[in-house]
């Protein structure tokens, strides 16, 4: 994959097998990533609480809220206030202990395999049965 970015890193292109896409990015005046475009079409736009956290994501079609405790993301809602995905944080920080996704009969809580680092590269179901995997080069 190659990919070209700007010295103000506000557009690259990234080109692969298969693969090309020119995007740009949008910053506010505190250096926050606001806006994400692919093609000249809005990806993804990001709103940013008193405090600097993100507040809030939208992908062209959802509006996604974050509940914060402190530093640490507690859950993430929709529109009507229901749970999207919930987190356990354990102590220090990013010490993620798992995530559950949907809410009621319908969730599912995983589990992150994490690095000596702490990096996530991958989530277990409940029986310890990978069902995501991150590869980073």
């Amino acid at each position: 994959m190659a990919e070209s970015i700007d010295p103000l890193k506000t557009a690259s292109t990234v080109s692969g097998s298969g693969f090309n896409s020119a995007g740009s990015l949008a910053w506010n005046g505190q250096y926050q990533l606001t806006g994400v475009s692919t093609g000249g079409v809005l990806a993804e736009a990001y709103g940013y609480d008193a405090i600097g956290r993100r507040a809030s994501a939208f992908d062209g079609a959802t509006t996604i809220s974050h509940l914060y405790d402190g530093a640490q993301v507690l859950a993430d809602l929709d529109a009507t206030g229901g749970v999207v995905r919930s987190y356990v944080w354990g102590p220090g920080v990013d010490n993620l202990l798992a995530l559950t996704v949907g809410a009621g009969s319908n969730a599912a809580t995983y589990y992150p395999i994490t690095d000596r680092l702490g990096t996530v590269y991958a989530l277990t179901d409940g029986s310890g049965y990978p069902v995501n995997r991150h590869q980073f080069r």
